[in-house]
């Protein structure tokens, strides 16, 4: 999910990580947001300007509206237990029908 990187360039010039690019990504140098661009047709390429280290974070797209999306189905499902415990509580018990 994460990848860091200590770059020791004199200068200007450009990072490549064999890493498919993919929405989600985002790249920083020393706490800096940075581009990421697409290289080698499918690797991510990152803009350098000189020493630092290169942190590229991965987030998938709908992580956080699928983890509560989960959470709140989960949070149903154990309302729905719960009524239907105290609902079976309540209801007086069935009397078997005695046969004369």
């Amino acid at each position: 999910n994460s990848l860091s990187v200590d770059v020791e360039a004199p200068g200007s010039g450009w990072l490549l990580v064999g890493v498919n690019e993919a929405p989600g990504w985002s790249a920083t140098i020393d706490g800096e947001n940075l581009p990421i661009l697409r290289a080698n047709h499918s690797h991510m390429a990152v803009p350098i300007d000189g020493p630092g280290t290169v942190v590229l974070r991965f987030r998938p797209p709908g992580l956080i509206a699928g983890a509560l999306v989960s959470a709140l189905a989960l949070l149903a499902c154990v309302g729905l237990l719960v009524v239907d415990r105290t609902r079976s509580r309540r209801r007086p018990a069935e009397r078997t029908a005695e046969r004369p």
